[in-house]
C-alpha cells in the first residue's frame, strides 16, 4: 500500500468520507420522516389560519429571508401576512411560503396588469405571471374544489369553510426565465370571510419529491375559523 500517497491526500480523503457520512445521515433522517411526521408534527397558526407543520421545519427571520415574493412589495404590509420556513437539519435547496390574507377582494380588484381578477383561476394565473414562475405543461393540475383530491382538504370539507375556492399546481418550472424549480402552489380563498392564501412550496428539480409529500400533508390540515 502507497502510505505516501494516502498521507499526501489525507484532507481530501476526510473531506471525502465526511460528506459520505452527511449523506448517510440525510438518508436515515428522510428513511424515518415518514413514521414520525404526524406523531410529531407542531402546530402552527397564522391569523385565524391553523395547520400541522413537520417538526424539521425551522421558521426563517423575514428579515433575513431572500425569498419575499414579489406580491408582498406590492401592498401595505397590513394586507398580507408572511411566513417562511426551510430545514435546519439537512439544509437542503428547499423552502415554504405562506401568506395569509384577510382583505381578499382588495387584492383580487387591484392586481397589477389585471383591471379585475374574478376568479381564483385567475389570480393563479395572474400570480404566477407577475412571480415569473412558468410552469412545464406536464404538470399535474388539480384546479379546484370539485375535483375528488380535495375531498382530503380540510378547508374543503368542514364546516363553516365550505365555501372556499382552492386550486393547486404542482410540478417542475422555470422561474425568472433560468432558474429550474419544483414547485408546489396551493391557493385558498373564501368570499365569506375575505381570506386569500397563498402556499407555496420550491426547491431544486432533484429535491423536490422529498419534501414535496409532506407540504401536501401541511395543506390539507389547513384549517380557518
Amino acid at each position: 500500500m502507497n502510505w505516501n500517497f494516502l498521507l499526501g491526500n489525507l484532507f481530501d480523503w476526510v473531506l471525502l468520507g465526511s460528506l459520505f457520512l452527511f449523506a448517510l445521515y440525510t438518508l436515515y433522517v428522510i428513511k424515518n420522516e415518514k413514521n414520525t411526521f404526524l406523531k410529531n408534527a407542531v402546530s402552527y397558526q397564522i391569523d385565524k389560519c391553523k395547520f400541522l407543520i413537520p417538526n424539521w421545519w425551522t421558521p426563517v427571520q423575514l428579515a433575513n429571508d431572500p425569498c419575499y415574493p414579489k406580491i408582498y412589495s406590492l401592498y401595505p404590509n397590513s394586507t398580507f401576512q408572511f411566513h417562511a420556513f426551510y430545514r435546519q437539519d439537512t439544509r437542503y435547496d428547499w423552502r415554504g411560503k405562506f401568506l395569509l390574507s384577510n382583505q381578499a377582494d382588495v387584492i383580487l380588484k387591484n392586481y397589477p396588469g389585471n383591471a379585475e381578477v374574478t376568479t381564483l383561476e385567475n389570480f393563479f394565473i395572474a400570480y404566477c405571471q407577475f412571480e415569473h414562475i412558468e410552469f412545464d405543461s406536464d404538470v399535474a393540475i388539480m384546479q379546484n374544489t370539485k375535483n375528488p383530491h380535495f375531498k382530503l382538504y380540510a378547508l374543503a370539507t368542514s364546516s363553516p369553510q365550505s365555501d372556499f375556492q382552492l386550486f393547486r399546481l404542482e410540478g417542475t418550472a422555470t422561474v425568472d426565465k433560468e432558474n429550474r424549480c419544483y414547485i408546489d402552489l396551493f391557493m385558498a380563498y373564501s368570499a365569506s370571510s375575505q381570506a386569500l392564501m397563498i402556499f407555496e412550496s420550491r426547491s431544486s428539480i432533484l429535491n423536490g419529491l422529498i419534501e414535496g409529500p409532506y407540504f401536501e400533508d401541511v395543506i390539507k390540515t389547513i384549517t380557518y375559523s
